[in-house]
């Protein structure tokens, strides 16, 4: 007799998503060629975005984006904040005009959460760039900037 920890059987789940979900560094690359319109957003916290601090050889973040930190979407309680206070967080950033908006981070983690809270406001035309800076900064001819 096999013995499991769900009263359920095992079995195959696939999502099928509407569009694509998940930006490459092709996509990052169209975006930096201006061949895409797009806000790219870093939700690294400020002094990694600025490539003050860093796990990464190559300190700092894509050229053009901006950075709106994890942190600032969540309550201390770690939910998220209501509605109207996540689209301020995004408006203080960035266009809410319909554009492309690309997330990501380090490595794909608190981009994520980025990009949840997209969804929240109703944000639809999203990306999450789940290689993030982990991706990009392993080509060395990949340009990135420092500062704030």
């Amino acid at each position: 007799m096999e013995h499991t920890l769900s009263p359920f059987r095992p079995a195959n789940y696939v999502v099928a998503a509407e569009k694509p979900v998940v930006a490459s560094r092709d996509d990052i690359l169209s975006v930096l060629h201006g061949e895409r319109k797009a806000h790219l957003v870093c939700f690294l916290r400020p002094d990694e975005y600025a490539g003050v601090i860093s796990v990464r050889a190559r300190p700092g973040h894509i050229p053009g984006s901006v950075n709106l930190p994890f942190i600032n979407l969540l309550e201390d309680n770690n939910t998220f904040k209501s509605v109207p206070q996540l689209q301020a967080q995004f408006a203080d950033v960035i266009d809410l005009d319909g554009r492309l908006v690309v997330t990501y981070c380090g490595a794909g983690i608190a981009s994520t959460v980025g990009a949840f809270a997209l969804g929240l406001i109703n944000y639809r035309n999203t990306l999450e760039y789940d290689g993030s800076l982990s991706d990009w900064t392993s080509d060395p001819s990949l340009p990135v900037v420092r500062g704030y």
